[in-house]
């Protein structure tokens, strides 16, 4: 009996310390965050964090009122965020009778898919506090040929 005691004692102290440094058995880290564009709380959104060096894997999560989780590896990430704002309801149809949000992606690509942001995650401060300042991207409020054909193959007019 000994011996598992001593056994069962050790992973509990192995659970503890994992949990207070914030890790997984895998070695992940919980991250807790926040995203702001322009010193306002990004609403809904979605950040990726990818390893700089393009070994390992890619973290994600979804932004809501200003804050996200996630689990990753400790190292230097490149930071992706995209967020979007509504921007107007489509016209109801036939075949869809409620009207469905339109929604504008404002962040622009400098913080995105050609994002060069980079941050640092360390086992000692899981935490990445994001502040994205600049102009927002404009919506033209105008359907694209895409969206237009949706609609009419959805029973709507153009």
């Amino acid at each position: 009996m000994t011996k598992l005691y001593r056994h069962s004692a050790q992973l509990l102290i192995l659970g503890l310390v994992s949990f207070v440094l914030g890790c997984d058995s895998s070695g992940k880290l919980h991250v807790q965050g926040t995203a702001t564009w322009n010193g306002q709380p990004i609403e809904n959104g979605y950040v990726e964090l990818q390893p700089v060096d393009g070994q390992g894997q890619f973290a994600s999560a979804d932004i809501t009122d200003g804050k996200f989780s996630l689990s990753t590896l400790p190292g230097k990430r490149r930071v992706k965020v995209t967020a979007q704002r509504k921007i107007g309801e489509t016209e109801p149809t036939e075949r869809i009778p409620e009207p469905e949000p339109i929604m504008f992606q404002f962040i622009p690509p400098e913080f995105n898919s050609d994002s060069s942001l980079e941050m640092e995650i360390t086992a000692s401060d899981p935490t990445l506090d994001i502040e994205l300042n600049g102009e927002e991207l404009k919506s033209s409020q105008k359907p694209t040929a895409q969206e237009q054909k949706r609609k009419k193959a959805q029973g709507g007019g153009v």
